[in-house]
């Protein structure tokens, strides 16, 4: 087994026996920002949950000229990876014969302006080449207008099927966007299979609790919208707040009215809230897999013991629920 070590940890990045440099299906594989702010923790097992063919796709990316890496290269597994300072860059790349399914959207410390808004969503509609889409706005101010007004333009999309959307305003941002256009895309959008949502990972919070209340509401709404979607195959919810009752209710009803939904994943802070979730999907059978991605091993433990007692989950599933903690798999 080949290992990388984290840049900024000494976790490793494993997936099926190999780096997550050479699984060659990451949407951004082999990148490693030095930024743990900006750093995806959990390539491999997106990547994972993506299931991207293994050929000689294109990457495209779309970078803050400050920050872009300024040539391209050959990436593992025969990927070759695409680094525009310009949507103009990507499309040059495209009719030079790059047949790209993978794009990469960052920005990273400014927020894109209306024009370039509009120029990705067109960009992306345009090339019907595009399945997998990661957009990460990583920005001071006004991010939640870019971030709306790029999931708005999405909403239409007939050939993106893999999307994830990260939304990282920096700190002392007061303001939440209106989740009306997160809403209409997952209720509008009819080939999407794969839809990730992070939503606003580095805030600094207040003694009121308002933040949270802002984050958990935001929650509500884009499961209450999932009730209505009837494409999505596996959803990813990443937060940093608790999620209050009528919240994982609101997740529960999601599951059991979208037929097609088989995969719910919540990212928050490990804490009995967490528990709580994952018990109640396991009690009421609407979901074949849930995972809280942050939990302690030894919770973990309590929610395999409930799990264990339900026949509706095989043991392939529950091994990919608690794949991260080897030793709690040896406990069975």
């Amino acid at each position: 087994m080949v290992t990388i070590p984290h840049p900024d940890t000494e976790s490793q990045c494993v997936h099926n026996g190999i780096s997550c440099d050479e699984c060659g299906v990451c949407p951004i594989v082999g990148t490693r920002f030095k930024s743990r702010h900006i750093y995806d923790f959990d390539l491999c097992r997106e990547c994972a949950i993506l299931n991207h063919p293994q050929d000689n796709n294109a990457f495209v990316a779309f970078e803050d000229p400050v920050s872009r890496v300024q040539a391209s290269k050959e990436g593992p597994g025969g990927i070759n990876r695409i680094y525009a300072g310009s949507v103009e860059d990507a499309e040059q790349q495209l009719q030079e014969g790059k047949n790209a399914h993978i794009a990469f959207f960052r920005f990273y410390g400014r927020t894109p302006s209306t024009q370039e808004c509009q120029q990705v969503v067109e960009f992306i509609n345009k090339n019907a080449i595009l399945t997998n889409i990661n957009i990460c706005l990583f920005c001071f101010q006004n991010a939640e207008q870019a971030f709306a007004s790029i999931a708005q333009g999405l909403a239409t999309n007939k050939h993106v099927k893999h999307l994830s959307l990260r939304l990282m305003p920096l700190w002392n941002q007061e303001s939440f966007f209106d989740t009306s256009s997160v809403q209409h895309l997952i209720e509008t959008n009819k080939v999407l299979e794969t839809l990730f949502i992070g939503h606003a990972w580095l805030r600094d919070f207040d003694d009121t609790g308002s933040y949270y209340e802002s984050e958990d509401k935001f929650a509500y709404h884009i499961f209450d919208s999932l009730k209505r979607n009837r494409t999505l195959k596996t959803f990813r919810l990443e937060t940093i707040s608790h999620l209050s009752a009528a919240t994982q209710e609101s997740a529960c009803q999601a599951a059991a009215t979208n037929p097609g939904l088989i995969r719910l994943f919540a990212k928050f802070d490990g804490s009995d809230h967490g528990i709580h979730m994952l018990t109640n999907f396991n009690r009421y059978r609407w979901m074949k897999r849930w995972t809280d991605l942050n939990a302690k091993p030894e919770e973990r433990m309590k929610v395999m013991e409930e799990i264990m007692k339900s026949t509706s989950i095989d043991i392939p599933a529950l091994y990919h629920l608690f794949r991260s903690y080897p030793q709690a798999l040896n406990n069975l």
